[in-house]
């Protein structure tokens, strides 16, 4: 090439240098290099030297040279094929715009400036949007007409694009903080995102409405009400080739191209052209690995999926999880809430329950004219609704313990049909009552390592909500077997069912069955919760199923077998039942009623009581009475029970005496602390007078 060999003028090692140089001038309008006129030589010399990106559209048809830095704005689809193009041919889709400006400079001969100016040409992409400042410059030639126009231009893509896409972020971070529940969340947050239909053609949001387990499409931006009810389920999806299986279960986020959108163009804040793919990112809660829902995105058809680009569908993502999370966070504080409540009313009530009759009786036994058949009626009412009591305050003590994790299993190889046995103990009275017929079966002698007192609870907390919820005549069925590994416990009723959306609950806190006033069966909702715990304490599984509301509910406890057969630790044997000769006992407690009703009991055993009611009068009223034991409360006011004992100790005419600790705490360190404070003997609230008369025969021996 003839002008290559008079290219002195250009200087350098540059890309574009080399390429100018190279080029077959001679068969364009420019001519050979040779026969440049200097004012082109000059400013090409200038452009290609330059750092910032520049460009040259010479002649009529502005033809453009270009440097290095101009490169990256055309991109692949344009370099180095538009070198010594005319513009026209080179910008087909955006010289109506970009030669607006060159031809009014060149005309006019003044400077233009542009600023954040939106171009669209095929540079990655068949028509990508790009942004970009300009200053053009006219060039003249040397007879002072203008010939060219010199540009330096800088692309400010990434700037606006972000801007645009940060602005969709804040938007995103207000329907976190909105009111309602997880559906109207999504929807907050597809609203916001069909506001930047440029950078997100559409949305489709996956998630679990309130009261449901599986995730739907709870919420979407700019698709038609047809393709959306289409995409209902994951099923549904699938059926569109949307890989939402696969992302749920991988739990990664999967780029896929979309095959029949039925898309209809978008002329307000959108592109006309349909996304060709979309990305399914999985949308999981701060700090829990379930994933709770799934953004589909679309991509748009003008922005290349850069990096930058999936960043911002990353933190689009991440905003929609702080959103569901947030939605869901509520719903879980407001069910909270409302089960507290619920809770409360039916602490109220179930306390009321037994009070009532109490309260009766004691008015009862306040008249005059009660005989004896009558006197022991009431006593039976008051010892059994004391029952109803104790039960509903163990229960509430037990769920505390089990929550603080204070409790500890005493384990042992024990066998199923014994759990059984023992259990029907506790409630053959209430299944015979309600005339049900009961089916025992097992299969093998299956042994487990586990708690036998703990595991008896939990098998008459299943059978007594079995009981309770079956009509009168209908049937239960326990059965026992062994399966991979575990003892399996299984009850069978026939009774009024689960509603589907309740079975997974129904081991939750306080959750019961709907309650009316005619079918209240009583209790505080506690029992299922504290059978769950305690079958996973025993590192085993608790779960129920029901085919519906009047079809029956089966409850499964699954326990790990015992290691060995062979080796079985026997329960102990309760220790018999020691008779005390008559005993001198001092009654130490600040509630009168307790103490004076503690004075009673202990009289009617044929001993000698007296009760003291403050603290202060305890070491005189002792020296004075000179017991043989002291039933001491430990919550005492000014000085507690603990601190009180030490000062009997340290007394030396009562050091001798057995004290007995009577409190409402009965945790192993409470019993520890009793004892190193110098008590015999530690009764929780209320002791049974079996367990007081064991601590009374300590003083008689």
């Amino acid at each position: 090439m003839s002008g290559a060999r008079n290219a002195s003028f250009i200087r350098g090692n540059s890309e574009m240098s080399g390429r100018v140089r190279d080029f077959d001038w001679d068969a364009t309008p420019f001519g050979a290099l040779a026969d440049w006129p200097p004012p082109l030589r000059a400013a090409l010399s200038l452009c290609l030297g330059a750092h910032a990106p520049a460009a040259i559209w010479w002649g009529d048809d502005a033809r453009v040279l270009y440097n290095d830095a101009y490169i990256p704005f055309l991109g692949a689809g344009k370099h180095p094929g538009v070198l010594g193009l005319p513009g026209a041919a080179g910008w087909p889709d955006a010289w109506p715009q970009l030669g607006a400006r060159i031809e009014g400079v060149m005309h006019s001969g003044n400077t233009a400036l542009s600023e954040d100016e939106q171009v669209f040409f095929a540079r990655h992409l068949a028509q990508e949007e790009v942004y970009a400042s300009c200053a053009y410059e006219p060039l003249y030639a040397d007879d002072g007409s203008v010939a060219g126009v010199f540009c330096l231009c800088s692309e400010t893509t990434p700037r606006m694009q972000g801007e645009r896409r940060l602005k969709t972020l804040r938007g995103l971070s207000t329907c976190a903080t909105d009111e309602g529940a997880v559906a109207a969340a999504c929807e907050c947050a597809a609203d916001v995102l069909a506001a930047n239909g440029y950078d997100v053609p559409f949305s489709a949001i996956y998630a679990a409405p309130t009261g449901r387990t599986e995730l739907e499409l709870v919420a979407s931006s700019r698709l038609g009400a047809p393709l959306v009810a289409r995409l209902h389920t994951l099923a549904d999806a699938q059926a569109q080739a949307w890989p939402l299986r696969e992302v749920l279960a991988q739990g990664e986020s999967r780029e896929f191209m979309l095959t029949s959108l039925d898309w209809s163009g978008d002329a307000q804040g959108g592109w006309p052209e349909a996304p060709l793919s979309a990305l399914a990112i999985p949308l999981r809660r701060a700090g829990v690995q379930d994933i709770c829902g799934i953004a589909v995105l679309g991509v748009s058809p003008r922005c290349v999926l850069d990096e930058s680009y999936r960043a911002f569908f990353d933190l689009v993502a991440a905003s929609v999880e702080a959103v569901v999370a947030s939605a869901l966070g509520r719903e879980a504080l407001q069910a909270a809430n409302r089960q507290k409540t619920e809770f409360l009313a039916m602490l109220a009530h179930e306390l009321r329950n037994p009070l009532a009759p109490i309260r009766h009786v004691a008015d009862r036994l306040g008249s005059e004219g009660l005989t004896g058949p009558q006197a022991a009626r009431c006593i039976e009412i008051l010892r059994r609704q004391a029952a109803v009591l104790s039960r509903l305050v163990d229960d509430l003590l037990d769920m505390s313990r089990i929550t603080l994790g204070r409790v500890q299993l005493n384990k042992r190889g024990v066998l199923l049909q014994e759990i059984i046995a023992q259990s029907l103990e506790s409630v053959d009275a209430l299944i015979r009552e309600r005339q049900h017929r009961l089916t025992v079966t097992s299969e093998g002698a299956a042994r487990v390592d586990g708690d036998p007192q703990r595991l008896v609870q939990c098998l008459v907390n299943v059978l007594t909500n079995a009981a309770k919820y079956t009509g009168k005549g209908g049937e239960l069925r326990i059965e026992s077997f062994e399966r991979e590994g575990f003892g399996v416990l299984r009850v069978r009723d026939t009774g009024q069912g689960i509603a589907p959306e309740l079975v997974e609950h129904i081991f939750d806190l306080f959750v019961q069955s709907e309650r009316t006033l005619d079918r209240a069966q009583g209790g505080l909702g506690l029992g299922l919760s504290l059978v769950k715990k305690v079958i996973e304490m025993h590192g085993g599984h608790a779960y129920a199923t029901s085919d519906g509301v009047g079809r029956g509910t089966t409850v499964t406890l699954e326990v790990p077998l015992a290691d060995c057969d062979a080796t079985t630790l026997e329960a102990e044997a309760d220790a018999p039942l020691e008779q005390s000769g008559p005993l001198r006992v001092l009654v130490v407690d600040d509630n009168a009623d307790a103490a004076d009703s503690l004075v009673m009991l202990l009289e009617a055993e044929g001993h000698a009581a007296t009760a003291v009611y403050d603290s202060d009068a305890v070491l005189a009223s002792a020296r004075q009475f000179a017991p043989d034991a002291i039933v001491l409360d430990i919550g005492l006011p000014k000085v507690d029970g603990y601190h009180m004992a030490q000062r009997l100790r340290a007394t030396p005419d009562l050091a001798h005496v057995v004290l007995i600790a009577v409190t409402g705490y009965g945790q192993p360190e409470d019993r520890a602390r009793a004892f190193e404070a110098g008590f015999d003997d530690h009764l929780v609230k209320p002791a049974t007078l079996d367990a007081l008369r064991r601590a009374l025969a300590k003083a008689g021996r």
